[in-house]
């Protein structure tokens, strides 16, 4: 609840309510358009960060933005960012919108994928969204160091579930999957589970 000394007022109150505000760990309010990184010689710079911005600022909104929710998103895009940058954050805005929708819509129903035949597939199909939504540099910017990391581990837990392989198999599955992530995240595969006697 905001008591007097949080409430806007005059020029602040006017600026907050016509820009999309997101609030930060400290509770502080910060003006969407300001979140975006710009690189040293301009051009809005998308990274994971990016991911990060987009869906900190569309759940600063309501699930459903209403045309006047979008029209201040732009306006406070288009007031805080060089034009170019304005015009690329709203098609990503846009893009990440229409790509939660078709993974809401396509990949929930089918639940968590429970083998590796499954997985797979399951990746396949959420790789086919993003290429609907995305161009390829966007989509790896945005999503391919995770994305890496969800199959890596989902794999790495197939496989070491997998009766028919020996303790020595799993171990040279298990440490040639390791290899595939940054050497920071490679302690989190595990060593394979021995076998129940």
């Amino acid at each position: 609840m905001r008591g007097p000394a949080n409430e806007p007022t005059g020029a602040s109150a006017a600026a907050a309510s016509s820009s999309v505000m997101v609030a930060d760990a400290s509770g502080a309010n910060l003006d969407a358009a300001r979140l975006f990184e710009l690189g040293f010689a301009g051009g809005l710079v998308i990274d994971r960060d990016t991911r990060a911005v987009i869906e900190a600022v569309l759940n600063s909104m309501p699930e459903q933005p209403s045309a006047d929710d979008l029209q201040r998103l732009e306006r406070t895009l288009r007031e805080g960012l060089p034009r170019e940058d304005a015009e690329r954050a709203l098609k990503l805005f846009g893009s990440y919108r229409d790509y939660t929708a078709d993974v809401r819509r396509q990949m929930e129903p089918l639940g968590v994928p429970r083998n590796l035949q499954e997985m797979n597939a399951f990746f396949d199909q959420m790789e086919a969204i993003k290429q609907r939504h995305f161009d390829a540099a966007t989509a790896q910017a945005l999503f391919g160091p995770a994305d890496m990391h969800a199959r890596v581990s989902m794999e790495a837990m197939f496989v070491d579930q997998d009766p028919s392989l020996t303790l020595e198999q799993k171990k040279q599955r298990l440490d040639e999957l390791r290899a595939k992530l940054p050497p920071d995240q490679r302690s989190l595969i595990p060593e394979p589970s021995q076998p129940a006697s």
